[in-house]
């Protein structure tokens, strides 16, 4: 009840309303780290909703950042960039407990893939799923094409040119598990170690969304309505976003092995190297595919210091607490020490 009081409070104020309810409060389930709700308000010109993106207690990693996203997006408000609106940020953590920012109600599906059954057909329908397919890489483009310097994101912290981007990557990722590990992993230190002796030089530095995949967007009528989950946005190199998306993680299961269940890899590269006009840099990829698999350790030892401390209520953190070691054993794998 004191939530529902404080969040009725908050709107009352920032919609300078003093007579609105707060009519209904719903936690979502989807989503594996930032916690999200639905709030629905009555007003005296009608019922209105919104969407409420809060910082976790613990989450996958140690150094959530709810500003650093809430400002991206509304940055991205003024450009064509299919992401959601934002309102007000709260850093206040009296209101919900920690930091939280609202944002609108997009109207529409969260594609979820399956976690268990690899034979199951995310998108069944071929028209549609080239639809999304298409959608997904022109969203990508703009995003990478956007002018962050104009669009006042130089907060983010521009790795510089040449190798700079790599280097901070490599050094963020290494932070994170050096800081959440409960024990030392000596493929972690292996995978440091080459990485830094394989920094690739960026054609370009842009704006990275962290964690571009099926599954973190809103569709509607067979078309992408708005891109989520921008708590590991960045500044840094293309060939980084490419590798991420192309995540075995993320594949559907065989003979086809989409990307992101949408399309080959071929088509994938091939798409967006047409409509970005940057060449692929196979040898940037592998580096990146490389630190992508050490960014699933990262997540792993997150959720495994999360959930040892007995601070992770969200059953799905153990989850990730017990794919440590397969995440470990995919890293090896990728180095080819297994």
């Amino acid at each position: 009840m004191e939530l529902k009081k404080n969040l009725q409070e908050f709107f009352r104020k920032n919609l300078r309303d003093p007579g609105l309810t707060l009519s209904e409060l719903v936690r979502y389930t989807e989503g594996w780290s930032c916690e999200t709700f639905r709030v629905g308000l009555t007003l005296p010109d009608g019922p209105r909703e919104f969407i409420i993106r809060k910082q976790p207690l613990v989450g996958l990693i140690s150094n959530y950042n709810m500003e650093k996203e809430y400002r991206v997006l509304k940055a991205l408000m003024s450009t064509d960039m299919k992401s959601p609106k934002v309102f007000w940020f709260e850093p206040d953590p009296a209101v919900m407990g920690c930091p939280f920012y609202v944002m609108e109600l997009v109207p529409g599906e969260v594609p979820v893939p399956p976690m268990k059954d690899e034979k199951q057909v995310l998108f069944p329908d071929e028209k549609s799923r080239r639809a999304l397919a298409g959608d997904f890489v022109d969203i990508l483009v703009r995003l990478h094409r956007a002018d962050w310097r104009a669009l006042g994101l130089d907060f983010l912290g521009d790795p510089g040119p040449g190798k700079g981007a790599a280097r901070a990557q490599v050094k963020y990722w290494e932070d994170n598990i050096r800081h959440d590990q409960l024990e030392p992993y000596p493929v972690v230190t292996q995978a440091v170690l080459w990485l830094r002796d394989h920094l690739p030089e960026a054609e370009k530095t842009c704006i990275i969304h962290g964690d571009y995949r099926t599954g973190n967007y809103i569709t509607r009528d067979g078309r992408i309505q708005a891109i989520l989950d921008w708590e590991f946005v960045h500044l840094g190199d293309p060939m980084e976003e490419l590798a991420y998306t192309m995540d075995v993680g993320w594949r559907s299961g065989p003979p086809d092995f989409l990307i992101s269940h949408l399309m080959t890899e071929s088509e994938f590269l091939k798409l967006y190297q047409e409509k970005s006009g940057l060449m692929i840099n196979k040898e940037a990829l592998e580096f990146y595919r490389v630190l992508s698999a050490l960014k699933m350790v990262g997540m792993g030892v997150g959720a495994t210091k999360a959930f040892s401390g007995g601070n992770a209520r969200d059953l799905r953190i153990a989850v990730f607490h017990y794919r440590t070691y397969p995440f470990l054993y995919v890293l090896a794998k990728t180095l080819g020490v297994v």
